[in-house]
């Protein structure tokens, strides 16, 4: 598993990858286009998956995550790639932290995507954005979020 986000280098995964997620006492937010409200603070769990990598270098995958059984909290969606880097993702306002946290340490490229979502300043260099998602997933991993290759 590349944990040193070195996806410049290749080093993603070009077969399918499924990875379990799980993320300790979050606030959860429900949003929709009538605003928003708060469900609570709940632990979160679920799966990643991205399938295998085409011709054209593209691939597209999916997550989903839950708390307790899924009848309260319950978010799914998709993920699409090119050459190892997540160019798009679709079904949730914003991807929980926990799902940024598993592609990064699988050896995904999610610089494109997560300077929009981080205090990271437009025009940063690619160093400047490499150390910001690593101070984060440094934070996630201290307060107990876990990623888990199984496939």
């Amino acid at each position: 598993m590349n944990t040193e986000n070195e996806t410049q280098n290749n080093e993603y995964p070009t077969e399918r990858v499924k990875v379990k997620i799980t993320q300790p006492a979050t606030p959860i937010i429900e949003e929709g286009s009538w605003g928003s409200r708060s469900l609570g603070e709940h632990d979160i769990q679920g799966t990643i998956w991205v399938g295998p990598e085409n011709d054209e270098g593209r691939s597209r995958g999916g997550f989903e995550w839950y708390a307790g059984n899924g009848d309260e909290v319950y978010a799914s969606g998709g993920l699409w790639f090119r050459e190892g880097r997540l160019v798009d993702y679709d079904g949730v306002a914003g991807l929980a932290d926990i799902v940024w946290l598993a592609l990064n340490e699988v050896g995904f490229d999610i610089s494109s995507i997560i300077t929009s979502h981080t205090s990271v300043a437009y025009g940063a260099s690619q160093e400047e954005i490499d150390a910001k998602i690593q101070e984060r997933d440094a934070r996630l991993r201290e307060k107990g979020y876990t990623v888990e290759v199984v496939e």
